[in-house]
This record gives C-alpha cells, sequence and structure tokens, in this order.
C-alpha cells in the first residue's frame, strides 16, 4: 500500500473482495513544513485507510516513527504504548496516524498496528543508533507478525532489534509474535572508536528518544526541509 518515502496523489477507488490488509509505508520521512506533511502524511495516510476500508481490508500496519514519542528524554525505557509527545512537526503527522488508525480500529473493526519505528538504516552510523536500529531484516520479521498476529485489535509497538543498549521495552511487539535476531552491540567498539566514545548525557542525541530532531528550530515554509530523522 506504499512505499517509504513516496506520494501519490489522487484519491483511492473502490476495490472489493481482493485485499485482506495492507502495510503503510508512503509519505515524508523527515521534517518539512507543514504544508508538505499536510499532504503526504496526514491527507496521505487518511486516503490509505480510507481504501483500505473501502477495499474490505481488515488489517492495515502504519509505519510511525519514534519522532511521535520524540520528546521523551532518555535513556529511560520507553513502553510501546507510551502517550504522544511528537519532537517535530513530523512526529505531529506520525502521531495523527497513530490516532487515526485508533478510529478505523474502533469505528470499522479494522486490526491496526502502529510500529514507532526507530532507526531502519542497513546497519547503525551513528552513536545514538547503537539504542535506536532497526535491522532491515528484524523490520521484515516485525511486519511479518503484525500481519499475521492473531487477536490484534489496535496497538501501538516499538520498532528496534534486539540492542543491547536499547531505550525501548519490546514485550508488547514479542507478544504478538515478534522475534528479532539482531543487535546494534556488534558494531559498538567501531562506532564508539570513530567518535572518540560515547555520548555526553547532555548531548540531545542521548537526551532525547528523537535525538537532536527534539531540538531543532521550529520548522515553518521558509526553513529549509532537513532529511535527519529516523
Amino acid at each position: 500500500m506504499g512505499g517509504r518515502g513516496h506520494h501519490r496523489s489522487g484519491r483511492p477507488g473502490r476495490r472489493d473482495g481482493g485485499c485482506r490488509g495492507g502495510v503503510h509505508l508512503a509519505g515524508i520521512a523527515h521534517e518539512d513544513d507543514f504544508a508538505a506533511l499536510l499532504h503526504a502524511n496526514i491527507d496521505g495516510t487518511y486516503q490509505v485507510f480510507e481504501a483500505a476500508r473501502r477495499a474490505g481490508a481488515g488489517r492495515v500496519l502504519y509505519a510511525s516513527s519514534n519522532h511521535a514519542v520524540g520528546r521523551h528524554e532518555a535513556p529511560a525505557v520507553l513502553d510501546g504504548a507510551a502517550r504522544v509527545r511528537p519532537d517535530t512537526l513530523y512526529g505531529v503527522s506520525k502521531a495523527f496516524g497513530e490516532a487515526l488508525g485508533s478510529y478505523y480500529a474502533d469505528r470499522h473493526g479494522m486490526a491496526v498496528a502502529c510500529l514507532r519505528i526507530g532507526s531502519c538504516f542497513e546497519r547503525p552510523t551513528e552513536l545514538r543508533h547503537l539504542a535506536t536500529w532497526l535491522s532491515p531484516g528484524d523490520a521484515v520479521r516485525l511486519t511479518d507478525a503484525l500481519l499475521r498476529a492473531p487477536g490484534l485489535r489496535y496497538a501501538t509497538v516499538n520498532g528496534i532489534s534486539a540492542n543491547t543498549r536499547a531505550w525501548w521495552e519490546l514485550n508488547s511487539a514479542r507478544a504478538l509474535g515478534y522475534k528479532p535476531r539482531d543487535d546494534a552491540e556488534r558494531y559498538a567498539a567501531e562506532l564508539l572508536a570513530s567518535f572518540g566514545g560515547p555520548l555526553s548525557p547532555s548531548d540531545p542525541d542521548a537526551a532525547y528518544v528523537g535525538g537532536r530532531m527534539a531540538v531543532r528550530p521550529h520548522q515553518t515554509s521558509a526553513s529549509a526541509a532537513s532529511p535527519i530523522g529516523w
């Protein structure tokens, strides 16, 4: 039902009978001005859920983000059901998607899971990623588990690998069948040597769940879009 970083405008047509579920990965994956986020991440997410409803899909997985809860302080262990505390307008757009998923679960009986994705890259490239990394393999395993999980109604789960230094719990995701295999710790010695040691506790990447995005200036239409995130 979409790929990360892309948005197709237009309205969905009716499709009956052939769709059992969908995975919504589309949208802008970084901070941007509100007009762009409104189009891609807010209206676009509504169009996906509404298309799923009209198609009779029983289940939708929604790619949320750690930036929906990015103003929580780290390294306190964050539960998968922690309340939204967005760190940016991008985080606000992801919190909207979580609320919309709850609406479609309650009003239309869909099974919805929102994945608060950490840092999904081939390998960790920053010290923060030692806590927040989600390997591509574990991303597939998490998605597969949530597509198959019996009894799912509505859930928000943390999307990270089994990282030794993780800030976020995985119990709620494991309860739905997730079995992560990867751990960012295998890259720890290399990253610590490259960056000259661990982060200072006062560094935003160590102080907030959303890292430095949690302290960046407020985005306006006159500001340049930034690709940092995840």
